[in-house]
């Protein structure tokens, strides 16, 4: 099947490139095709915009188990504040695939076969609001652009907020840094999760911030909201 996610950016760039993660470590999975465009309305693409996305220069692509893929940087002039469509031709079978439950953004999925170019995907067989597979989006930004990580728990990630309102603080917050031109060269990337605790096991926020934080391209300041689910799923003695 196709899968159809929309994502929002915020600073405005000159090309684009995404992140594909496999991290959970289910079975390897296989896109015959990736393309990215600017969202219209509901499953559809604004057509004149679509781009075909390469890895390592081949259009297909096998996610294996624990890797993060990303795709070769596509010339796309990107304006601030847009909606992206990132299309996945899912090829081969996928069980439990890494993904963003709170994606609260509503993704389709089409019926069988390769409809990445496809300018709508309407009817959908399914609609989701989790985000599958797809772990970022990187937009090449002037030399002055800086990024904010918020790394956090669901205050951070969103849980609670409107679905498609982009309602969640760190959406609020890049809307208002776009509004006021001396900090138009900020970007946000929220890296909340729900129910992420500070300590504990695997995908804990010391386990994840090398990844979900130090490595994110631009970063220059984050913001930290993380130990409520420390406190209140504590262990009692």
């Amino acid at each position: 099947q196709t899968l159809r996610l929309v994502v929002r950016t915020s600073v405005a760039g000159s090309a684009v490139r995404i992140r594909l993660s496999n991290a959970a470590g289910a079975p390897a999975v296989t896109f015959g095709s990736a393309r990215i465009a600017l969202h219209r309305d509901g499953a559809a693409i604004r057509l004149e915009t679509d781009r075909q996305l390469s890895f390592g220069g081949q259009t297909r692509t096998t996610l294996y188990g624990g890797v993060t893929l990303v795709s070769d940087p596509v010339p796309f002039e990107i304006p601030a504040s847009a909606d992206l469509a990132v299309s996945l031709y899912v090829e081969s079978d996928a069980t439990a695939p890494t993904n963003h439950r709170f994606g609260l953004r509503t993704a389709y999925l089409s019926s069988p076969g390769d409809h990445t170019a496809a300018t709508d995907l309407n009817p959908a067989v399914a609609t989701t609001e989790t985000i599958l597979w797809l772990a970022g989006v990187d937009v090449l930004a002037a030399s002055s652009a800086r990024t904010i990580v918020t790394f956090g728990d669901s205050i951070t990630d969103g849980d609670q907020s409107t679905p498609g309102t982009l309602g969640m603080w760190p959406a609020l917050l890049a809307a208002r840094l776009q509004a006021n031109p001396p900090t138009r060269d900020v970007g946000v990337v929220n890296a909340g999760i729900s129910g992420n605790r500070l300590l504990g096991d695997n995908g804990s926020g010391l386990a994840r911030i090398r990844e979900d934080v130090l490595a994110v391209t631009g970063i220059k300041w984050m913001t930290l909201l993380i130990g409520i689910n420390d406190i209140t799923g504590a262990t009692r003695g």
